[in-house]
């Protein structure tokens, strides 16, 4: 099972400043400004070897939930979004050109009510020319007692589209 972590946020926290502190305060502003920065777009792969990914993952009633990548060859190591959910519609909707033949990284966050997230991480290496389908999303446990809310998680799977069959994944 992948191994589940938080992801992490750029939250600018409330700041309590005197007057004769404003250096600090012009400061602490440019810092947190990265904050704001709109995140980069995927590029899918021109050149080189490449697989076709889309996202099949079932996000549960009006929450929301992301697919980042990142390329392992990649030296700025940088998360890219790739599919965005939101409530049953994901965007893209179809197949993304992504790099095959090396380890590729994948993050999947989910939010969820009351402020919770999911987070899961995985590495994988994709085969040139097949497509592949990511699976899974939100999940639910039953409860022991009936009346009572079940267990709330998820998953993620890779499932590949020609034999219907699943890839491994490791834990990152």
């Amino acid at each position: 099972m992948p191994a589940i972590s938080r992801p992490t946020h750029c939250l600018p926290q409330m700041l309590k400043l005197p007057l004769a502190s404003i250096g600090f305060a012009v400061a602490a502003v440019l810092a947190l400004s990265a904050c704001g920065t709109p995140q980069m777009p995927y590029v899918p792969p021109t050149e080189g070897a490449v697989a076709q990914l889309r996202s099949g993952v079932y996000v549960a009633g009006g929450e929301s939930a992301a697919v980042w990548i990142q390329l392992d060859s990649d030296p700025s190591k940088t998360w890219y979004p790739v599919f965005d959910h939101q409530g049953r519609v994901v965007k893209p909707d179809g197949y993304v050109n992504v790099r095959a033949g090396e380890w590729v990284l994948l993050n999947y966050n989910e939010a969820l009510s009351a402020g919770r997230t999911c987070s899961i991480r995985v590495k994988l290496i994709l085969e040139p020319g097949k497509r592949y389908s990511l699976v899974g999303g939100a999940t639910f446990e039953p409860s022991v007692i009936p009346l009572l809310h079940t267990s709330r998680g998820c998953e993620l799977r890779l499932k590949d589209d020609s034999d219907g069959g699943f890839m491994p994944m490791f834990a990152r």
